[in-house]
């Protein structure tokens, strides 16, 4: 099968432009709560943000994923013994596990019973706690390897987790204050949290993705899917090419470095 040619750039734009569009669809949903009309004959549902198992959901399990697969094709283009192959395992781990959670809705089964309502200022999003705890273990276990990671991927990794964090738990917190007010689920207010929620969390995989990619760029290669990506053009960040699928051996991903 032929490689398809992609560079993390690319991947990256047409990540922003499915977020995008899935962004257009939901104001279009909330724009039809707001003239009476929720449901659109089931339409509706498929591209409510805050919904499960529905469009924005697989896309979010999608995006996860081919997070894990490329931290894996980071690790194995490192050499072995390597002491950041470990490292990039856990990255992908971690990924997948948040791929499964996001289709298979696990967090869903850790929320308190509905019969805690009286507490539901407090408690209702328990099920955030745990993962609060897991991320703070995983940044104090992880830090040494991040500090080895060039600037650039540094840097992106930094933001893409801020606003990972600032999204999912940040407007979570957000959100229970407003359903704890009574708010319907199709206020105005609550579709706002729900878009800077859902939306900033897609954002932050997008970048998750393209830093991932530009450091397997950084290594010369990789083999996960049959994609090769290529360099970036002279105009843009510098990298290297990485093929995944087809990869080629290092010597021929050096060469392909030269000018």
């Amino acid at each position: 099968m032929p490689a398809i040619r992609i560079t993390p750039n690319r991947v990256f734009l047409i990540h922003l432009w499915i977020i995008g569009l899935l962004g257009l669809a939901f104001g279009c949903v909330v724009i039809a709560d707001q003239l009476g009309h929720p449901t659109l004959m089931g339409i509706s549902r498929e591209f409510r943000l805050q919904e499960e198992a529905n469009i924005p959901s697989f896309f979010s399990a999608l995006a996860l994923f081919a997070t894990a697969l490329v931290a894996l094709a980071v690790c194995h283009a490192l050499p072995q013994g390597d002491r950041d192959r470990l490292g990039w395992k856990v990255v992908a781990g971690l990924f997948a596990f948040m791929a499964f959670d996001e289709a298979g809705q696990i967090h869903e089964l850790i929320m308190l019973p509905h019969a805690l309502t009286k507490y539901d200022r407090y408690l209702h999003y328990f099920s955030v706690f745990p993962y609060l705890g897991v991320a703070a273990l995983l940044a104090a276990i992880l830090f040494p390897f991040w500090v080895r990671m060039s600037r650039e991927v540094r840097f992106m990794f930094a933001v893409a987790g801020i606003l990972y964090v600032l999204s999912a738990v940040g407007m979570e917190v957000r959100e229970n204050e407003l359903v704890t007010a009574g708010l319907p689920e199709t206020s105005l207010p609550l579709a706002i949290n729900y878009a800077l929620e859902e939306l900033g969390e897609m954002l932050a995989v997008a970048l998750f993705l393209r830093t991932t990619l530009t450091r397997l760029v950084e290594l010369g290669g990789g083999s996960v899917l049959p994609m090769e990506v290529e360099p970036q053009a002279a105009t843009e960040t510098r990298s290297a090419p990485v093929h995944i699928g087809s990869a080629p051996r290092p010597a021929a991903a050096k060469a392909l470095l030269k000018p």
